[in-house]
């Protein structure tokens, strides 16, 4: 099962990042995916494919995406610098500032 996407689903975590930025890295080793259906998992000989169903899709931002790959996947760091300095040092401040106590913020 090659990691298209169809009808709704749309990359989220690492991946989000990545083609939200349109990041010239190496694909993540995971790439998860959301859109309807169930939770699924697809192991291909570079990657891990991972579907989930929609009620994992809290936000189609780059903090949701963030958020998503710290809590989710395991952490791809060549990715996360390319994506942080992407996101841009103004909006994470915000992001802290708007959760200080979250535990996603505080590891980001």
């Amino acid at each position: 099962m090659p990691h298209r996407l169809t009808g709704n689903e749309r990359y989220i975590g690492h991946m989000g990042l990545r083609h939200r930025f349109g990041l010239r890295i190496p694909e993540p080793f995971v790439i998860s995916i959301v859109g309807a259906g169930q939770r699924r998992s697809h192991s291909q000989p570079n990657h891990q494919i991972e579907r989930y169903p929609v009620s994992y899709n809290k936000g189609n931002d780059a903090i949701s995406d963030l958020k998503f790959a710290i809590r989710y996947e395991p952490l791809e760091l060549g990715l996360l610098k390319a994506a942080f300095k992407a996101i841009g040092p103004e909006r994470l401040e915000d992001w802290v500032r708007w959760e200080p106590s979250g535990q996603f913020a505080r590891r980001a």
